[in-house]
């Protein structure tokens, strides 16, 4: 019974927190630091180096803050506290 509740207890514990990051708070993160257009390209590609073992890596297109198509990487954590960066 112990189990459960810390299981229960750490699960409620991060919904509290703010749950798991999505494709939509990637597109926010690079909205905010000057960038339009954004789309999600890939969310899920094997061979990430580019973020850290505990965050959800976001491909993203768009224009940068310069006005030219770019690509990039919005590296986000597995909860909203972490917060997401992006990386070239």
């Amino acid at each position: 019974m112990k189990t459960l509740t810390k299981i229960l207890g750490v699960g409620g514990l991060l919904a509290a927190l703010g749950g798991c990051s999505s494709p939509s708070e990637a597109v926010r993160a690079a909205e905010a630091q000057g960038w339009s257009n954004v789309n999600v390209t890939d969310s899920d590609y094997a061979l990430n180096f580019t973020c850290g073992e505990n965050e959800i890596a976001y491909r993203i297109e768009g224009l940068n803050p310069a006005g030219r198509y770019s690509e990039a990487t919005v590296c986000c954590g597995w909860t909203k506290i972490k917060g997401c960066t992006i990386r070239y």
